[in-house]
């Protein structure tokens, strides 16, 4: 077996290819379920090498894949591991990068995504719901109201000189170029708008807080000298609502917390549905440890 585990921090050694898969993971125990899952996925087409961000307990986890290489990083609150990928993604010296959430699924190689989008520095999708129009969409039988202030956005973007960019889903991200190092001066930016959005010094612009870090990414991407975007097409990488029409096409599905349970049976079949429920019950526990230790002036959470 070939594996890394790591424990001070350093990102040396690391696999010596220039391209990779990147998975930065919290804590929950049915993100590490996920995760295995999408490591399986990826196994079943490739040999491409993967690096896991993770807090200890993934360390294990992954130990039975090939070419898996685990960067332990400090336990931090849920809210903070969607900030702290950019400062991760930035340590990192590949020259391609497909960077994916642990709910994700392949359908085909990782390699199809670096084949077919290799003209650009950053892809991505568009976030459902980041619309500029006023009007709804529907997918999958789901309405997606616009969820974005796009007059603060523009506002905001012009402060801080950063380009005119879709807001981005970075559940599925490909990066070519060297492009994490070259996103490290950016991911200041990140921070600093988090800080502002949280404590009201600026208004957040967008009636979703889970998609802040979101946000703040696309603002900081923009300000990436030199920088080119394009935007991965949904019948390569599609949203699990929308995997009906577009599974014959499908490299990767990205499939959203509320729909584990969906996805599972309907690509495993009901008997996975004990151990995942397992997992969930784990969670919930944790969960309530997380939010009591998080609290000021707590103690005796148990």
């Amino acid at each position: 077996m070939t594996a890394g585990v790591q424990r001070d921090g350093r990102i040396l050694p690391l696999p010596a290819e220039r391209s990779v898969v990147i998975y930065v993971v919290n804590q929950l125990p049915t993100c590490h379920y996920m995760l295995d899952v999408s490591i399986g996925s990826v196994r079943r087409h490739s040999r491409i090498p993967i690096v896991v961000f993770s807090p200890l307990r993934a360390a294990n986890l992954v130990e039975r894949w090939e070419n898996v290489f685990v960067i332990e990083t400090r336990i931090e609150r849920l809210s903070e591991v969607y900030f702290s990928r950019w400062r991760h993604l930035a340590r990192l010296p590949f020259e391609r990068i497909v960077v994916v959430d642990a709910d994700t699924y392949f359908y085909r190689s990782p390699e199809h995504l670096l084949e077919k989008y290799d003209e650009f520095d950053f892809y991505a999708r568009e976030d459902l719901g980041a619309q500029r129009s006023r009007e709804s969409m529907y997918v999958g039988g789901l309405k997606f109201s616009p969820q974005v202030d796009w007059d603060i956005v523009d506002g905001q973007r012009r402060d801080y000189a950063a380009k005119d960019l879709p807001l981005y889903n970075v559940g599925v991200m490909v990066f070519n170029n060297h492009f994490a190092d070259r996103l490290r001066p950016a991911v200041h930016l990140i921070q600093t708008l988090r800080r502002a959005w949280t404590d009201g010094t600026l208004p957040y612009p967008c009636t979703n807080h889970h998609i802040m870090d979101e946000i703040a990414a696309s603002y900081a991407i923009g300000t990436v000298e030199g920088c080119t975007v394009g935007v991965l097409e949904r019948r390569d990488v599609p949203f699990f609502v929308e995997l009906e029409k577009s599974r014959a096409s499908a490299s990767a599905v990205h499939i959203w917390r509320a729909n584990y349970k969906r996805f599972l049976v309907q690509e495993f079949g009901r008997s996975i549905l004990t151990s995942f429920e397992e997992a969930y019950r784990e969670d919930l526990l944790l969960r309530a440890r997380l939010a009591c230790a998080y609290q000021k002036g707590r103690s005796n959470c148990g």
